[in-house]
């Protein structure tokens, strides 16, 4: 199954290749009941980031820092996954830990305590939902990160939380997940559909579309078309006294800056349009979209964000505004070539599609 478990994959990829980088010691998957994948395809995926780097390291001649003792590891492991160093118990049971491989039996430990289920659901809560505290009565984020904290502990595929996330309906206390659709709601305005749909992109794909939401991106090639064919899909969005709801008479409508005239949009995607099915309601298909087994802009955001969160430096920066895929570049009419400084050939494969495509 391509998108099974890839976040908690991508998590336990980067930690084992993080305690393999500063030990200087083979790599050995984590085999647990609950650890993503066997340890063998865990060990050969490990293999692969290993060879990239070492081409990487040899193409601009540099060397790899000096071997760290093992409770340095364990403190960077803890400070990666917890956001704390280890206690003092866990150090004295640390040193006390004869065993072999004590470094990854103690990682699979840590990726199983509750600590790193609600600091990871913190940390990625400030990019689904942001940090303010929203609307009273009707936006809770403490919901929202308990539910959220939950469903990384149980080990659930990011494409279904991600779903659930956009397509979700029915009260914010009951559903917590429909408080990324909260996090965007005012009392006198309503569902900010452009904030939804921006933040949607950012969050999910690493696109920075909402660019273009006022005028054509100058820099890029979206177009505000595209923009506005994207916020369509939460134009039928409603708040009613069993919460979020989809009323499909509504239309969503846009107002032309120079005539000041206002035009109804229909949803539309700026790319892969295949992707998206004719069915189901207007959130749903973008959900679908968003999540398609070939949009390969989903995993590399999350592979992106998680390494961020890792190893204090995302892969690339800024984690919002990715290039395209390699090979799937974009053309515009205010773009020349590539859009993105950062462009790869279709033939080239960064470190976003080795440990994306891993987790297909």
């Amino acid at each position: 199954m391509r998108w099974k478990l890839l976040l908690p994959g991508v998590v336990l990829l980067a930690v084992i290749w993080l305690v393999s980088f500063v030990t200087h010691q083979p790599l050995k998957g984590i085999a647990t009941e609950e650890t993503a994948r066997p340890t063998a395809d865990l060990d050969e995926s490990v293999q692969k980031v290993n060879t990239f780097f070492a081409r990487r390291w040899a193409s601009e001649d540099l060397q790899p820092v000096k071997k760290s003792d093992e409770l340095t590891v364990l403190r960077r492991i803890t400070l990666a996954l917890m956001g704390t160093v280890p206690s003092l118990e866990e150090i004295r049971a640390f040193e006390q830990d004869s065993g072999p491989d004590r470094l990854q039996r103690w990682t699979a430990r840590f990726l199983h305590d509750r600590r790193y289920a609600v600091y990871f659901a913190e940390r990625l809560a400030r990019s689904f939902v942001g940090v303010e505290g929203g609307q009273f009565i009707v936006y809770r984020r403490d919901r929202f990160l308990n539910w959220l904290s939950g469903q990384l502990e149980a080990n659930r595929p990011y494409p279904e939380l991600v779903r659930e996330m956009i397509a979700g309906s029915g009260l914010w206390t009951d559903e917590p997940e429909v408080n990324f659709l909260m996090a965007g709601y005012d009392d006198g305005e309503g569902f900010n559909k452009n904030k939804l749909a921006g933040r949607a992109v950012r969050a999910f794909l690493g696109q920075r579309i909402d660019c273009a939401q006022c005028h054509d991106h100058p820099f890029d090639h979206w177009k505000q078309n595209e923009f506005a064919g994207l916020a369509a899909h939460f134009g039928q969005l409603q708040l009613s006294a069993v919460g979020v709801r989809e009323d499909r008479d509504l239309k969503f409508e846009v107002e032309d800056r120079d005539t000041l005239e206002k035009k109804v949009v229909e949803p539309a995607v700026p790319f892969g349009d295949k992707w998206e099915p004719t069915d189901g309601t207007r959130r749903q298909r973008l959900a679908a979209w968003v999540t398609h087994p070939e949009n390969r802009r989903l995993e590399r955001a999350i592979v992106n964000r998680v390494w961020g969160l890792l190893f204090g430096r995302s892969w690339i920066e800024p984690v919002d505004d990715l290039p395209d895929p390699p090979g799937e570049q974009i053309a515009g009419p205010n773009v020349e070539g590539a859009k993105h400084p950062k462009a790869m050939k279709a033939d080239e494969q960064d470190l976003l599609d080795l440990l994306g495509a891993d987790f297909r």
